[in-house]
């Protein structure tokens, strides 16, 4: 994507025309309005916007123009930018984007007498996404998402409501014996992978976010790539970080069933939050940060569908 300058530029603009000064863009010295021109009005903000490669979009030549990549990084050049939401960086191209470390890492993990988990991340190659047009995104792909909470043995009384759990177990034939590996587990592999459309590249612009930040900007790491990027690494770090996983297991052996059961269940429906909370994360610190914002972005563009 490409993306605008963060101060008026005078060749940006079709409200200046050919000679620097505002005009409006149909009159004769504005975009090529009626008249006769020896050349189209110019919109790459040189003196007279006439010495350009790119015509102005209004003048009698550029009005149907094709462009092309050439035409784009003419522009880009000089600071002038095809989507208007978008601050320029001032360099001719950004920076290449990290390149993606395909690995396996050890992710976020905790165990104790009632539960067991270990969060195990990949990451994988980037991929094309075919629907997904000029888009880029993260694809996160959990296997093993569910919490898994062991059958459990009681003891035998008269009253059933005051049944105890004594243990994690399992039935060995006719018997009951206690499972060494009876533990509440949560171990799902998580699977890392930014995925463009057919009709972005990792160098475009980024339009939102990571990428259009002060910092970003002055280190020319602008790029679609590079948001991405920001993307990965921030679920990278929250997959490891095992402050972030769900309140531990709150029951005991000794228990009532009823109050030990109720305990797994809530367990097992925090993970669902878990993930969620990854995707909230992400949305903050890489999206909702920079000039435009993806808020503000998309109340310029309410048809455009986020995908972090």
């Amino acid at each position: 994507m490409a993306d605008t300058p963060e101060s008026p530029n005078t060749g940006s603009s079709p409200w200046v025309g050919s000679t620097g000064f505002p005009a409006h863009p149909t009159s004769p010295v504005g975009g090529g309005g009626p008249g006769n021109f020896v050349t189209g009005n110019r919109i790459t903000g040189a003196p007279g916007n006439d010495d350009s490669a790119v015509p102005h979009p209004l003048s009698p030549t550029g009005r149907h123009l094709l462009l092309v990549q050439n035409h784009v990084d003419a522009l880009d050049e000089v600071g002038v930018a095809l989507d208007t939401n978008v601050p320029v960086s001032g360099s001719t191209k950004p920076n290449p984007p990290p390149k993606t470390k395909v690995e396996t890492i050890t992710g976020a993990s905790r165990s104790g007498t009632y539960e067991e988990i270990k969060v195990t991340v990949k990451v994988v190659a980037d991929g094309v996404d075919s629907s997904a047009g000029s888009r880029a995104y993260l694809k996160v792909s959990v296997s093993n998402k569910d919490a898994v909470t062991p059958p459990i043995m009681e003891t035998e009384e008269k009253d059933e409501s005051q049944r105890t759990v004594t243990s994690f177990a399992k039935q060995v034939g006719a018997k009951i014996v206690k499972d060494p590996t009876g533990k509440n587990k949560f171990t799902p592999t998580v699977t890392l992978q930014i995925m463009y459309g057919p009709s972005v590249s990792t160098s475009d612009r980024s339009a939102y976010g990571r990428g259009t930040t002060d910092a970003d900007i002055k280190n020319n790491d602008t790029s679609i790539g590079f948001h991405e990027h920001c993307h990965l690494q921030a679920a990278i770090a929250y997959f490891k970080d095992s402050s972030k996983l769900p309140a531990a297991f709150t029951s005991k052996f000794g228990e009532k069933t009823s109050v030990f059961e109720a305990a797994q269940s809530t367990w097992g429906k925090s993970f669902e939050e878990y993930f969620k909370d990854e995707e909230k994360a992400s949305l903050q610190t890489v999206d909702e940060v920079g000039s435009p914002t993806l808020s503000s972005y998309l109340i310029d563009h309410p048809g455009h569908k986020h995908h972090a």
